[in-house]
């Protein structure tokens, strides 16, 4: 095929091997993508540029000892342009709620708030910090507070389907069973093949005719 050429194409090209990576990954093959990275690497020094895609690659493939030490490298020992410094530190977020859901889903809620506490604090309007923080509101009893949090973002991103999930849940958390059912209704006017999503929220009393799996 056409990817298998260009591989064959690229030799040890480094910006050719970057390129392909961000290919690979676009197809939902991190773990090629990955590779191809590492062969940009061989022999030569990464670029910045080159070593955040690497830092989002080993991020998407769980690889956390080393997106640390990446991380940890761009941070401490490269000067980052205005972009290159967002991006990474977009990526190190991503990191902070990933272990702040790992600590939630294991109980440790104390230790999943602070994880995120720090980057509630530098981005506290942006979605993705705020549904991590409801879902430890959520985890931990306090429907109220997270469906409060979910409503807030969905008054900016009301098509959102991850909060409007999100804002099921805790409504069946708290036992309100027809705001649940608005939010189910949501879903499935702004995403009608979300079923399957949906199929994961709380086991309720009653919602419709879809049949419920506990998410805990």
């Amino acid at each position: 095929g056409a990817m298998a050429a260009a591989d064959r194409a690229a030799g040890d090209d480094a910006e050719f091997l970057s390129t392909l990576a961000g290919g690979w990954a676009g197809l939902g093959d991190p773990a090629r993508a990955l590779s191809y990275m590492r062969r940009s690497f061989e022999g030569r020094p990464a670029s910045i540029d080159q070593r955040l895609q690497y830092a989002g690659l080993l991020l998407e493939l769980g690889q956390d000892a080393e997106f640390e030490g990446t991380a940890d490298l761009l941070l401490l020992r490269q000067r980052l342009t205005p972009d290159q410094g967002r991006s990474l530190e977009g990526l190190i977020v991503g990191y902070r709620i990933k272990l702040a859901d790992q600590a939630r889903e294991r109980g440790d809620l104390a230790s999943a708030y602070a994880m995120l506490r720090e980057v509630v604090q530098r981005r506290p309007q942006e979605a993705r910090v705020q549904m991590a923080l409801a879902r430890i509101f959520d985890a931990a009893g306090d429907h109220a507070q997270a469906m409060a949090i979910y409503d807030g973002i969905l008054q900016r991103e009301p098509d959102n389907l991850d909060v409007i999930y999100g804002a099921a849940n805790a409504a069946l958390g708290s036992g309100d069973i027809p705001l649940a059912e608005q939010r189910v209704n949501a879903a499935r006017r702004a995403a009608p093949d979300a079923t399957a999503q949906l199929m994961q929220l709380r086991q309720p009393e009653t919602l419709g005719p879809l049949d419920h799996h506990d998410r805990r």
